[in-house]
């Protein structure tokens, strides 16, 4: 059957009922259902075959288990880490050192970048450690909300161990991305490795980045937001209570970075060694490397075990509370774990079944410029993430499009060495970027509603304070990722330093513009 436009009827379906309902696994089933009744010309029974077997290969997935597993395990220690109190002991040790405002903001983008391995982790920590502190300073409370905000997702999805790098190689290995040549293998490399690569490609994390630290250091205070500044500095409120501390909280340190540091350790040694090496080079291994789930999955459990016989030392929980800790952290991850696995369905069905990406191809190839196509892709991924306030919702949507659009522009029989694909990774790169970007703005977005009740402001009062800030920043990716196309004759790497350096040049400059007209 030839699908045609059909073949993007299940996305648009999901991002109409996630926009509507904000209930993204009941959107990513529906889409599911679609995608199966297209395939099977609405015969009932043919569409709950398809569906069987497309649930049953993911459930059966002994990949998938060491998943699910990792996340599980840092929820366990995110919930560890709430209990005891010791994230919020640290930040007390960080309290004695603060001395003005500007080291208080400085603060609160440090503590976001200890807590990188997952942005809830740090959103809603370091938002319940530092209200009261940057009170103390005169530091608007929409103003700490978008400090946190901007580097929680930013941050974590640079982090090559973190609970999203767990779901973008996921969402990398549906899409045909294996070391193993099979009847689906569309490129020939390592999800992880493939990740690796894109990560200089990730404008928005980069920008969003420099420009907080470039607002802190220049004072830059505009729009909405300097209205509440001017308040806030007008009646500096008092420290209404001192951070929780626990028993030994000046081992806080040691007990928040020791398990953090055991998870990333294991991996970034576990990885090469699974590739083979010492016996082949370094780089050679990660690209050999085909047990990366196994490898995050050890790492998570041992930085857990470490985790809790620290807290048991410091006789800070006791064995009875240990079954209820991995029951809430199971509880925390279920949801990203349930909507893993419908993505998963979603993905293969999209590649296999309806080949939505080879759709894609066929059109742009003859309605577009390939030099647009980076561009074309992050504004796409940001308006799905605004539309549906998910980040990962909208790479599990566009990853499994792209790599097999690209596959098909490229001309090349699969499986392609990855090498052979330049185009792949600034395509990523933007799809990624606009994923961050659109969770960070979306109102419809947890992590906006959490910053928002971390820090004690409305959720409305987050979303219009903030964007004025992050314009610049997402008007000078667009423009990153334009000249990515642009210069794609160019290597690859200074094809990626020369975009982001003219794009942070650019979202810099209207930064301190938009300053200086708004004081005029």
């Amino acid at each position: 059957m030839h699908y045609s436009w059909l073949s993007l009827l299940p996305p648009l379906v999901v991002i109409v009922i996630a926009a509507l309902s904000r209930r993204l696994n009941i959107a990513l089933l529906c889409g599911i259902i679609s995608a199966a009744l297209i395939v099977a010309n609405g015969a009932p029974t043919d569409t709950a075959l398809l569906l069987g077997t497309r649930f049953w290969s993911q459930i059966i997935d002994i990949e998938k288990a060491y998943l699910y597993l990792f996340l599980i395990s840092i929820g366990a220690m995110i919930a560890l880490f709430n209990y005891t109190g010791c994230a919020r002991a640290f930040a007390g040790i960080i309290l004695k050192r603060i001395r003005s405002a500007r080291a208080a903001q400085t603060s609160s983008i440090f503590l976001s970048l200890m807590l990188f391995i997952d942005d809830y982790l740090s959103i809603l920590t370091t938002g319940f450690v530092m209200t009261n502190i940057t009170d103390r300073f005169g530091i608007a409370r929409v103003k700490l909300a978008f400090l946190i905000h901007s580097f929680a997702g930013s941050v974590t999805i640079l982090a090559p161990v973190s609970s999203w790098v767990a779901a973008i190689t996921t969402y990398l290995g549906q899409a045909g991305v294996s070391p193993l040549v099979s009847a689906n293998t569309i490129v020939l490399s390592d999800p992880f490795y493939v990740y690796l690569s894109t990560i200089p490609f990730i404008f928005y994390s980069f920008l969003i980045i420099g420009s907080v630290l470039y607002i802190i250091k220049r004072d830059i205070s505009y729009g909405p937001m300097q209205a509440y500044e001017f308040e806030s500095a007008k009646q500096i409120r008092p420290l209404t209570h001192q951070p929780e501390t626990v028993p030994h909280s000046d081992w806080a340190f040691l007990d928040l970075v020791l398990p953090l540091a055991t998870l990333f350790l294991t991996v970034l040694i576990g990885i090469p060694i699974a590739g083979g090496y010492p016996w082949v080079s370094f780089m050679e291994a990660i690209r050999q490397n085909n047990q990366t789930f196994l490898v995050m999955c050890l790492g998570g459990l041992i930085g857990l075990v470490v985790a809790f016989m620290l807290a048991h030392y410091r006789k800070t929980v006791s064995c009875n509370a240990y079954p209820a800790l991995a029951k809430e952290g199971f509880i925390s991850m279920k949801s990203s774990i349930i909507m893993i696995l419908l993505a998963a369905v979603l993905g293969i069905m999209m590649r296999e079944d309806l080949r939505a990406g080879e759709f894609l191809a066929q059109i742009l190839l003859n309605a577009t410029s390939l030099a647009l196509l980076p561009a074309l892709m992050y504004i796409t991924s940001l308006i799905t993430a605004i539309a549906i306030g998910s980040a990962w919702g909208t790479m599990a949507l566009l990853i499994p499009l792209a790599i097999p659009m690209i596959a098909t522009l490229s001309q090349l029989p699969a499986p392609i060495a990855l090498s052979a694909l330049p185009l792949l990774m600034p395509v990523l790169g933007a799809i990624l970027s606009g994923a961050v970007c659109g969770n960070h703005v979306s109102p419809l977005a947890d992590a906006t509603i959490m910053t928002a009740v971390s820090t004690g402001v409305t959720p409305m009062q987050h979303f219009y304070t903030q964007l004025p800030y992050a314009l610049p920043t997402i008007i000078s990716c667009a423009f990153g990722f334009g000249l990515v196309g642009i210069l794609m004759p160019l290597p690859l790497a200074l094809n990626g330093v020369i975009s982001l350096g003219c794009s942070m040049i650019m979202c810099l400059g209207m930064l301190e513009v938009g300053n200086k007209v708004w004081k005029k």
